[in-house]
């Protein structure tokens, strides 16, 4: 009888053993892998697992790693995890977990939702796209266009343009520089005149200098016609290209 209790004894340890042994520990291999909660055997949820994510299965059946995860009961496709190389976490003394439930059934539109996502994409508009081709259309939506890696109006893309030209806004109209600056001078009076801004008074005495003409009692007169005009305010008088006082030019007359 004794004997007999001795080996019950020995196969109880073993089978404790047996339930004990360490689980094989998986990770995420890519970018991410969508895990699939299930409840009833129906899809309930789902979530992304980034890369590097460790955790053991509960049980692998059909290509897919059945786990628990947060307290809830999922599974991750076998092709997007890879296998720990000599690592397992020991089992916690507690007892067995509750069985897994059988794979669910699945509709054939939750299937190819289901791969959609596996493949990274996301659903926008009634089709299945990448995320960027997502926020592309999102972009051109609000009417923005992608300039070297950037989404910006029309109106930025025009401005960024006729500044590349060397513009400036002048109110609302693009001109040049050299234009901005004819205007400032001419709204403070000023003319142009021979590459240079000076004013309407200016301007006209330079030019009466470049005809030759000098400046006398108000007027602009020729070289000639000041030394006249000035001989004859000293009261002489002109006799054969001499000028001469009127006594001189009496007395040359008898």
């Amino acid at each position: 009888m004794v004997r007999k209790l001795y080996f019950i004894a020995i196969l109880s340890v073993v089978a404790l053993r047996a339930l004990a042994a360490d689980p094989v520990m998986y990770q995420v291999k890519q970018d991410f892998a969508p895990v699939f909660y299930i409840q009833d055997g129906k899809v309930v949820g789902s979530e992304f697992l980034e890369r590097g994510t460790k955790f053991a299965c509960d049980r692998i059946e059909n290509n897919l790693c059945y786990i628990t995860w947060q307290g809830k009961v999922g599974y991750v496709r076998l092709a997007s995890l890879e296998k720990l190389p000599d690592t397992a976490v020991a089992a916690a003394p507690t007892p067995p977990p509750s069985p897994v439930p059988p794979p669910p059934v699945i509709s054939p539109e939750e299937k190819y939702r289901q791969e959609q996502i596996a493949k990274g994409l996301v659903e926008y508009r009634g089709g299945w796209v990448t995320p960027q081709e997502k926020f592309r259309q999102e972009q051109t939506a609000k009417g923005l266009i992608e300039i070297n890696g950037e989404w910006i109006t029309k109106d930025e893309q025009f401005r960024r343009e006729q500044l590349a030209k060397g513009l400036v806004l002048d109110g609302k109209e693009w001109i040049t520089k050299e234009e901005q600056n004819r205007r400032a001078q001419m709204a403070k009076g000023l003319v142009e005149y021979n590459g240079e801004w000076v004013t309407p008074a200016e301007k006209f005495k330079r030019e009466q200098l470049a005809k030759g003409l000098v400046e006398f009692d108000g007027k602009w007169v020729t070289k000639e016609e000041k030394f006249r005009a000035e001989q004859t305010a000293k009261g002489l008088v002109e006799v054969n290209g001499e000028w001469i006082t009127k006594d001189e030019q009496f007395r040359r007359e008898q």
